[in-house]
């Protein structure tokens, strides 16, 4: 099972035509993460309100479920947190240009867990999220 964001910016159907970037200023950017300030005319502010985002790449997180029904974790050191921790598999979706999702979700399954999909297995895409609201893709 994995769940995969799309790259590019995230627009709300209902609400898309009533935001407005007025401007938007770069002040990082590398390989794998951008930071901006845009400033934003939202539906409930006519004033434009500035709003530094960082944006990343697409990514995929695989649940992957072994043939007893047991969900298969990596243990990962994060930096950021200085510690490892249990997650289940992910990555970036930055391989050749046509990776699909799906070929990304199993390549990390593979690199990061050292499990393949079962010959009568299942991937199933579960949907789109944010897995963290401030943190823009």
């Amino acid at each position: 099972m994995f769940a995969a964001e799309d790259s590019g910016h995230y627009t709300s159907p209902v609400m898309q035509n009533s935001w407005e970037t007025v401007s938007s200023e770069r002040h990082f950017a590398n390989a794998h993460l951008e930071v901006v300030t845009d400033h934003v005319r939202t539906p409930a502010r006519s004033l434009p309100r500035a709003w530094t985002v960082v944006h990343r790449k697409a990514a995929v997180i695989i649940a992957p479920m072994t043939r007893d029904g047991k969900i298969v974790l990596i243990h990962q050191e994060r930096i950021p947190i200085r510690t490892a921790i249990w997650e289940m598999p992910s990555g970036q979706i930055d391989g050749p240009a046509r990776e699909t999702p799906g070929q990304v979700a199993l390549r990390e399954l593979r690199e990061e867990a050292g499990y393949e999909l079962a010959k009568n297995g299942e991937l199933i895409a579960l949907g789109e999220y944010f897995y963290l609201t401030w943190l823009h893709r």
